[in-house]
């Protein structure tokens, strides 16, 4: 499937530069997603490419990101017997951007880019670079795959590379990351990450006074719109307790991460409700500064009346409004999977 792509990407003149997911190509496919950047102007041809190709294999796809600079998709290729055997991960790129800041443009990573097999990726100067900027952005354990890269990037482009990291943060921030980045240092460069992150915003900002706020606004449009129509699933799991809903669940987290190409975080799980509000029992349950709560207070909260099943009616009932607002919704709009380990159906 990736081959005959990037066949038709050459023979319809596309330029094209693979900027993660290339290790193995094209004799194995080793990665979780692939990132393609393609020539200025060529996204929607290299789109149209790229779902042609699929449809000679596959059986749908999915486009979870759709906007100025970028597209993504998620390709599923069914088995023999008619589940999904498997799935690939396509983003495409016209510049190394996130959330708006532009890092490198098209223009200057295709420029050097150098073949490897039958394929280009970038150099080992912008491979360095674009370590640097993923592990700023990621954090954690991103580094322990970045940093050999960006180690070597700095020893044979010294110079290159802090034209380029200047470029991105402040002088003085500029020089502590390259050092500390040199020495390994990553345990201080991430005390420092959120503030680097700031300073991003700030930077692409002066050397992008158009794209910038242009490319920020139309990714908070993407976001708005993600909130109004998620791109991913809901699913409400449903039984008695022992019905084995819990361990359906498991194998379900499992099965969408292969799937979705999702991380452990990319699927969530809420009990019975969103848990926006803590619930009536669980505040009884807790001591105050004389003691117990007096029983008196739970057994009413127990007591079959109608009052007070209404009062708890409304209370589950802001918790399931609100909640799916404040907590469910957004998860849905950051393409999670969200799996609701019963719902309200259970309560009515």
């Amino acid at each position: 499937f990736l081959n005959d792509y990037f066949g038709k990407l050459k023979e319809k003149n596309v330029g094209y530069c693979v900027l993660s997911g290339y290790e193995g190509l094209p004799e194995a496919y080793r990665s979780d997603d692939i990132d393609i950047l393609v020539a200025q102007g060529c996204i929607r041809e290299a789109s149209a490419i790229l779902k042609s190709v699929f449809r000679e294999y596959g059986s749908g796809y999915c486009a979870l990101h759709n906007f100025k600079g970028r597209r993504t998709y998620i390709f599923f290729f069914q088995g023999t017997d008619g589940w999904i055997s498997e799935s690939i991960k396509v983003d495409l790129f016209l510049h190394l951007d996130f959330r708006g800041r532009v890092f490198l443009s098209s223009r200057e990573i295709l420029q050097k880019a150098i073949p490897h097999n039958d394929i280009f990726i970038p150099c080992a100067m912008h491979q360095a670079y674009i370590g640097v900027v993923k592990g700023i952005l990621k954090g954690g354990s991103a580094w322990e795959k970045y940093l050999p890269r960006i180690q070597r990037g700095l020893a044979e482009h010294a110079e290159d590379m802090g034209t380029l990291v200047r470029r991105t943060f402040r002088d003085k921030t500029a020089r502590l990351l390259v050092s500390d980045l040199v020495a390994g240092n990553t345990e201080r460069v991430e005390t420092n990450r959120k503030r680097m992150i700031r300073e991003t915003y700030a930077i692409s900002l002066l050397n992008h006074p158009v794209r910038f706020p242009l490319n920020l606004v139309s990714y908070l449009l993407l976001r708005a719109g993600n909130l109004l129509n998620p791109p991913n699933y809901l699913i409400a799991v449903l039984g008695p307790d022992g019905a084995g809903k819990t361990t359906l669940i498991e194998r379900m987290k499992g099965r969408f991460q292969d799937v979705f190409k999702m991380d452990s975080r990319g699927v969530k799980v809420f009990h019975i409700r969103p848990g926006l509000f803590p619930t009536i029992t669980e505040l009884l349950k807790k001591k105050g500064p004389a003691g117990e709560t007096p029983s008196f207070l739970r057994e009413a909260w127990h007591a079959p009346s109608r009052a007070i099943s209404l009062v708890r009616l409304l209370c589950f009932w802001a918790d399931y409004v609100l909640g799916y607002f404040v907590k469910v919704l957004p998860e849905l709009g950051r393409f999670h999977v969200v799996i609701l380990d019963r719902y309200y159906y259970d309560l009515l």
